[in-house]
């Protein structure tokens, strides 16, 4: 009974894996947030059986997701920071003149409760 629980655990978390795999790539993150327990179940139930054979043949692709979703997370936080950034300056505007002499309009910065 084991080892047909062991095997049907290992299948799903492949099937879960792929499903996480596409997730990620796709930026569907709201795939992986409903994918987490059904994977977390699996890996539970392999971990009940004591052979880590299961895991250990499905590093690869655990690898390669949590690559991915580390890479996620850091663009995520990239992505918010600059977004930071772009609330707090405001953008010059690089001009050139008839001649092609390079110059810059920096606009002045206005207080948050200013009126255009």
């Amino acid at each position: 009974m084991a080892i047909f629980s062991q095997t049907d655990s290992t299948e799903r978390l492949i099937g879960i894996l792929e499903s996480e795999h596409r997730a990620l790539l796709g930026g569907r993150f709201d795939v992986l947030q409903r994918l987490m327990p059904a994977k977390e179940q699996c890996i539970a139930a392999l971990r009940q059986t004591g052979d880590i054979s299961a895991v250990l043949e499905l590093r690869q692709q655990l690898e390669r997701n949590q690559s991915l979703l580390q890479a996620a997370a850091k663009g995520i936080n990239s992505a918010r920071k600059a977004l930071q950034q772009a609330g707090r300056q405001p953008a010059a505007l690089v001009t050139y003149d008839r001649a092609g002499n390079r110059g810059e309009v920096v606009p002045e910065r206005l207080s948050p409760g200013h009126k255009a």
